[in-house]
């Protein structure tokens, strides 16, 4: 297996070595046309170069007439080629940003070459490990699955642990555009199992943390210092963990929850609204949301909320399409866009929250800009357990080892059953009233008060 994830490695490295190779003909070709037109011009007038040279060399004594005159002579034959290189001379610059960036994908590519290295000696080694004779022989495990017959890791664990904490490990969730991951998420999702950690390795991909534990996997809103407040990254990073938890057969449960104690999901993070002019914008945000959001109601393993703390705008969205709540004594629940944004909820997540409260306590909720509490939402059916913050972890956990225990189909059949009644009832649409509130002086306003933390001067238009 560990060959199999080296050559997959090398396969996917040569992929941008051959995309490079191939951009290296045309340039050089480029190059070549330049230099034939060159040559073109030079023999259009082979007469004008030879004259020069006798004429400076040996003045009068090659021609009766004054070298004067002659040079002048052979200089206006030659005008005519110096205004033909005029144009060649143009298509140079326009050939070496093609050079420039093919030799940047060669460094790329070169650097790239460079990782398997430190990751094929472990595996050579490990070929080499077995009874002394250089035969290919894991090493024999012990009761906890990790050590040999003689108390000492086996090969294969270190194997196992070394592929997951070097540079394999890598996260291709933003992955170059122009050069392929080296190893998948899922891939990496694999690795990980048992408690392994992948450690993100840009301030980016450290905004969500993926974490496994035998069939449940963990996913962390991680931006405590904003209130685990969401960016478009962190967005479409849940996304793509919906996407692997479905193709994973062996996945039964995901959890999701907030870094710090403090927030679940403090909404959407605010400054990303500033770039926002056109009625499109808003619309096109709340499509991009409702993608999401649909992504991750339609996932086929239960789905549990880890709430402790606030709960609100896009994170109240995000709990809404969870199966399963557990909150502590202190999480607070809502859309206090009325006295924040001064924005609305696309359609679909009225719908819900129609669905999950009634028209009158939503209506009441987002007219007052009001946060309900743990207790409030426990009393409605949306909290299903209140939790002390100490003890949420291990519940949680404990209901998660419950689930993964149960018949997967039964569990995926019944939810989907349930998403499908929900989607009858809900409306869609809605483009008028999203365009008519984020094209609005209110939403700027509101925005602006919001960055600026001073109270919004409302004008209703």
């Amino acid at each position: 297996m560990k060959i199999g994830l080296v050559l997959i490695h090398f396969v996917l490295i040569l992929t941008p070595v051959a995309i490079v190779g191939a951009e290296v003909p045309a340039v050089r070709a480029e190059v070549a046309a330049v230099a034939i037109d060159v040559a073109l011009i030079g023999a259009d007038d082979p007469t004008g170069a030879a004259e020069i040279r006798p004429i400076l060399l040996n003045g009068g004594r090659i021609t009766r007439r004054p070298i004067l005159l002659k040079l002048l002579l052979v200089l206006s034959n030659g005008l005519p080629v110096a205004v033909a290189l005029l144009p060649v001379g143009a298509e140079i610059p326009l050939v070496l940003p093609d050079v420039s960036r093919v030799l940047a994908h060669v460094l790329a590519v070169l650097a790239q070459v460079a990782l398997p290295a430190p990751e094929l000696a472990p595996l050579l080694l490990y070929l080499r490990i077995g009874n002394g004779s250089g035969g290919l022989r894991a090493g024999a495990r012990g009761p906890d699955g990790q050590c040999n017959a003689r108390g000492a890791p086996s090969s294969e664990h270190k194997i196992n642990q070394w592929l997951t904490c070097s540079a394999l490990r890598r996260d291709s969730h933003t992955s170059s555009p122009d050069l392929p991951g080296v190893v998948s998420r899922a891939t990496m999702r694999r690795l990980s199992r048992g408690g392994i950690h992948v450690a993100a390795k840009t301030p980016e991909q450290s905004e969500v943390l993926v974490d496994r534990k035998d069939a449940v996997v963990t996913l962390t809103f991680n931006r405590p210092e904003a209130r685990n407040a969401m960016t478009w990254n962190m967005y479409e990073r849940l996304y793509q963990t919906a996407e692997e938890v479905d193709a994973d057969d062996s996945v039964r449960v995901l959890v999701l929850r907030g870094a710090g104690g403090k927030a679940f999901v403090a909404g959407t993070d605010i400054s990303q609204f500033t770039s926002f002019r056109t009625a499109e914008d808003g619309i096109q945000y709340e499509r991009e949301g409702e993608r999401r959001t649909a992504r991750l109601e339609r996932v086929g393993k239960p789905v549990i909320a880890q709430v402790e703390g606030f709960a609100v705008g896009g994170g109240f969205a995000i709990a809404a399409v969870c199966d399963i709540r557990i909150a502590t004594p202190e999480s607070r629940f809502g859309f206090p866009i009325a006295r924040t944004l001064g924005n609305c909820l696309s359609m679909e997540n009225y719908s819900r929250c129609v669905d999950l409260f009634g028209p009158s306590r939503v209506k009441e909720m987002i007219m007052r800009a009001r946060l309900i509490t743990a207790e409030e939402a426990h009393a409605a059916g949306f909290v299903h357990e209140i939790v002390p913050a100490n003890e949420i972890g291990a519940r949680v956990r404990a209901i998660a080892e419950e689930i993964a225990a149960h018949a997967p189909i039964t569990l995926r059949v019944t939810k989907e059953a349930v998403r499908r009644i929900q989607e009858r009832r809900r409306l869609e649409g809605g483009d008028d009233l999203i365009a008519l509130t984020y094209t609005s002086a209110d939403f700027r306003e509101g925005m602006s008060a919001f960055l600026e933390k001073r109270p919004p001067r409302w004008t209703g238009k």
